[in-house]
């Protein structure tokens, strides 16, 4: 009570030691009335929060650990901004934020110091490897230079930015569980637009888009509806989700605090509902192989013995048996291990298609072009109008084989480099736990883009950071090493003080 006396004193001194401050918070208070009480409370309400979006502005363009936040929040929800403001490109958007981001980032450096040589990671020298094979496109003489720059971001552009901001801006081990606990939020956020849509409906524009605009053709099914929450569709929803699920699921047991241990496992319930009410079955993929890599870094018999235990047992379930075969989120999942399922046998008919196609195109149709899309620049196209239905279908239809076998190879590498960071170079046992989990995630929503195309917005980012947090690992050790012996030297100077002289 006495802070709020203080405070309330401290005000009205302030107000009757300078008129031109009480002048200005009443020409404030009357506009604010004008406005609410003429324009409507909108205009009202916005002239109310302008100091706050001001200082909000302020804040976060004096600092670009505030500007990263802002776009990794921004590539979460930048799909469903778009589903709700019409005429927004969100590929355009992110693009454009990206570079500003990277110039602001080189102007702010010639006033404050940054450490540019953390950005030279292996994981960055590989992407600049894969984008200079998608700059060298640019010289087809059949190129779209639109079609290529609105797909070159998600292609590779992303991937290079957060090899930039992560280890630039983001680099510390708070950063990282920062992180994870921003991306829980997002889950969360996720996951309760979902379990309204299961059980309250679409609202009016999910409507337009599963009826009108034809979305119902793959989430409205004889086994029940598919649910997508805030993304583009269910399967980018259903993928994320397995991508979270097996993040915070590994990552809990290896937490120090009891409230982060309990706090990751709900978010994993989450992420499991979300997989299961998306009914998309690559999903299924993401937690056998996220597994399978985490039984390999686990040095401990029991185990391995126990993953292996769990991912048999899973398997057998959903392949050999017919055990909960009435609900539908499992008889969903158990197609995916089905080799004569209607959808698979038409994904793999498409493939052949495409493969006499490409064979005559070793370097791709050209970015942005595949499934139809030159229609969209040209009023001609010989590119048959065949939906790759998966993000390393569409690598191989848009760059050709050559650039699918250098984007394997490059991922490859990257995955293996990563293994043997987390393997031999990380001692704290949290940190390790930790970057395991983002490394099972990853590679598992890698695995799954075989079956969908996943790795746009959000996945793909996400993905990104996993990766590069798995390459700062090293450096992230050190620090914490540097704690640990601090905090001991602290300790034994306090003993030494109360011994007796």
């Amino acid at each position: 009570m006495r802070i709020f006396k203080g405070l309330y004193h401290n005000i009205i001194t302030l107000l009757y030691s300078n008129i031109y401050i009480s002048c200005g918070l009443c020409a404030c208070v009357y506009l604010l009335y004008y406005l609410s009480l003429n324009r409507g409370p909108a205009f009202g309400l916005t002239f109310a929060l302008l100091p706050l979006i001001l200082m909000s502005i302020t804040l976060v363009l004096s600092a670009p650990y505030y500007l990263f936040i802002l776009f990794f929040t921004l590539n979460y929800f930048i799909m469903t901004i778009a589903r709700y403001v019409s005429n927004i490109k969100p590929g355009m958007i992110m693009l454009a934020f990206s570079i500003a981001f990277i110039l602001f980032l080189l102007v702010y450096s010639l006033f404050k110091k940054m450490n540019w040589k953390h950005v030279k990671t292996p994981f960055f020298y590989l992407w600049i490897v894969w984008t200079v094979y998608l700059i060298i496109q640019l010289f087809r003489r059949d190129v779209i230079f639109e079609a290529w720059a609105i797909n070159i971001g998600p292609y590779a552009f992303y991937s290079i930015c957060i090899a930039i901001f992560v280890p630039l801006i983001f680099n510390r081990y708070k950063d990282l569980k920062l992180f994870l606990y921003i991306w829980s939020i997002f889950i969360i956020i996720a996951t309760l637009k979902g379990f309204y849509q299961n059980f309250f409906g679409f609202d009016a524009r999910e409507s337009q888009w599963l009826i009108a605009e034809g979305g119902s053709r793959t989430h409205f099914l004889v086994s029940g509806i598919r649910y997508f929450s805030i993304f583009t569709d269910a399967a980018n929803y259903g993928t994320s989700n397995g991508f979270s699920l097996v993040v915070y699921a590994i990552a809990a047991f290896f937490m120090k605090s009891e409230r982060s241990k309990y706090f990751f496992l709900f978010i994993a319930m989450l992420s499991l509902y979300g997989m299961l009410i998306s009914g998309t079955r690559s999903a299924t993929a993401i937690p056998f192989v996220g597994l399978t890599s985490f039984i390999l870094f686990s040095k401990q018999i029991k185990t391995i013995i126990f993953g292996i235990i769990v991912v048999s047992a899973a398997f057998i379930f959903l392949n050999y048996t017919t055990i909960g075969g009435s609900n539908r989120y499992i008889q969903r999942m158990r197609t995916s291990f089905d080799a004569n399922d209607a959808s698979f046998v038409v994904r793999q008919q498409n493939q052949t298609i495409l493969k006499t196609y490409m064979a005559k195109h070793p370097f791709g149709v050209g970015l942005g072009l595949s499934a139809g899309q030159a229609l969209r620049y040209v009023e001609k196209s010989d590119i048959p109008e065949i939906p790759p239905d998966s993000w390393l279908v569409m690598v191989w239809t848009e760059t050709g084989i050559v650039g699918l076998s250098l984007y394997l190879i490059v991922n490859a590498i990257i995955y293996a480099w990563g293994a043997y960071i987390i393997a031999f170079k990380i001692k704290n046992k949290e940190l390790r736990g930790i970057l395991v989990a983002l490394y099972c995630g990853s590679i598992g929503i890698f695995a799954a883009s075989y079956g969908n195309a996943i790795l746009g917005f959000p996945n793909g980012m996400i993905s990104y950071m996993a990766m590069v947090y798995v390459y700062i690992g090293p450096r992230l050790d050190q620090e914490l090493l540097e704690e640990e012996n601090a905090a001991l030297e602290s300790q034994k100077n306090i003993d030494d003080a109360k011994q007796p002289a």
